[in-house]
């Protein structure tokens, strides 16, 4: 290991010599950043919320996998401070005293011949003091070897002070539960293994979990948000493209969602948000669909006539990411009782994408979809039709889920002005999966499309099939 942090840490200055040249090339120096009046509300709204207690954010840590396409950030401690890089951090917002602290690690010195092409946010280390605080317009930056000192302190003034701290949602559950036997303190996720830090050197503070405040404040988005969310969907629409020319039979799943990768990659995506899924048979729909969370190896389907295939796609752009897609034909046409199933499907899944407002709320839009498929069961025709109906008027195929920097956040109980929801109802009938999604944005008129068109009736999604494979 010596050696590879020796090899590591010769590029790393060779890089740093090269001045001025690398830094303009460095791709952090020129992604953007949020702007500093949002961070300054975003920390406001979450004093405001939690002013009985503090909420302790602790930053992402250690270099990425070998694998992994870069460095990634928590998700709530980039929200709060726009530092998608620095690393070996804690936010602490004290509600009590409307106050943010900004507590600083160092930094290993093999890694620090790096740190001239950093600037901005987006550097990866911060030094304690005011150049560090006028940067980040946090009031206090300070040296994380006083953090223990500095709670200790607020809890000996306060003992019944609130230590909130933050399970990380989906994401957080994703990394992993105990990891170990209960009686042994927990190897896995980062937010289990924060938690279980502070209880343990505070054991007689009370805890209170974070998510449902912070997720609460970043439900709302921001105009600069809606913009990040638009152009990450706008870059997934190559992918999309992709996807559709990649599904002919005798391909697999692999090679189309390599050609997916590649497509948003060169569109200017800084990276998928999610692994694409570009899957057709059983493994398009649950539970075969998650099978590659649980199986290094998970399976290589060669796609074949008669299928179908579920696009479902996101593009990542300055840590927003989209996803959407739309269910498609391996070969050239679906099938007549296919076609009937996705043409009741989509004017359902229509009747409930327009109930999206301010004031509405899921159940809302989740029974005028079921409503509509209640007032046109009897038009059908086909035994598999019939069957999707069936489905269909359960509240369990019509799924949604708020989305911003997490893939999947909280959905709102009532939708507000600002709120970015995935509409994305799937079901499956007789072996096959049907799918449909869109990022809605709740205005206060209505609602718009985040992401760009796509057709919804399956003449249409043909058409398009045939016109991106040149037929």
């Amino acid at each position: 290991m010596k050696h590879v942090c020796c090899t590591i840490a010769g590029a790393l200055i060779a890089i740093a010599a090269l001045g001025g040249n690398a830094r303009a090339a460095s791709p952090t120096s020129l992604s953007p950043t949020v702007p500093a009046a949002e961070l300054m509300q975003r920390r406001e709204a979450a004093l405001a919320a939690f002013h009985d207690g503090i909420v302790l954010l602790h930053s992402s840590s250690g270099l990425k996998r070998w694998e992994d396409p870069g460095f990634r950030q928590d998700a709530s401690f980039y929200y709060f401070t726009g530092m998608a890089n620095l690393q070996d951090a804690i936010l602490a917002l004290d509600g009590p005293r409307h106050e943010a602290v900004l507590f600083v690690g160092g930094m290993p010195p093999f890694l620090m011949a790096a740190a001239p092409m950093f600037s901005g946010l987006n550097q990866f280390t911060l030094s304690p003091g005011d150049a560090s605080a006028a940067l980040t317009g946090i009031a206090k930056v300070t040296d994380w070897n006083g953090f223990s000192a500095c709670l200790d302190a607020r809890l000996k003034d306060d003992p019944k002070l609130t230590l909130y701290l933050d399970s990380g949602g989906q994401v957080g559950d994703f990394s992993g539960g105990g990891s170990d036997p209960p009686d042994l303190a927990p190897i896995a996720n980062a937010h289990l293994l924060w938690g279980h830090a502070i209880q343990t050197r505070w054991p007689n503070a009370t805890g209170k979990p974070a998510h449902a405040g912070l997720s609460a404040i970043r439900a709302i988005k921001s105009g600069y948000e809606q913009a990040q969310l638009r152009r990450a969907a706008t870059l997934t629409q190559p992918g999309i493209e992709a996807a559709v020319r990649a599904l002919q039979p005798g391909r697999t799943q692999r090679q189309a969602e390599g050609d997916v990768i590649a497509a948003m990659m060169e569109a200017g995506a800084e990276g998928p948000g999610f692994w694409p899924w570009v899957r057709s048979g059983s493994s398009a729909f649950l539970p075969a669909l998650f099978v590659s969370f649980l199986d290094y190896h998970e399976f290589d389907h060669v796609m074949a006539e008669g299928e179908m295939a579920r696009v479902n796609l996101g593009a990542e752009y300055n840590m927003y990411k989209g996803d959407y897609g739309r269910t498609f034909p391996v070969g050239a046409s679906f099938t007549a009782d296919q076609r009937e199933v996705l043409d009741l499907f989509s004017r359902a899944y229509l009747a409930g994408l327009q109930v999206f407002r301010p004031g509405a709320a899921p159940a809302d839009v989740v029974n005028a979809s079921i409503g509509y498929v209640k007032d046109h069961r009897s038009e059908l025709k086909s035994d598999l039709g019939r069957a999707a109906a069936d489905v269909l008027v359960t509240p369990q195929a019509w799924s949604m889920y708020g989305h911003g920097i997490d893939m999947v956040e909280d959905v709102p109980a009532v939708f507000a002005a600002g709120n970015v929801i995935c509409w994305a109802p799937e079901f499956s009938v007789a072996g096959q999966g049907f799918y449909m999604q869109d990022i809605v944005l709740v205005t206060a008129g209505g609602h718009e499309l985040l992401n760009p068109p796509l057709p919804y009736e399956p003449q249409a999604l043909e058409s398009l099939k045939a016109r991106l494979s040149g037929g």
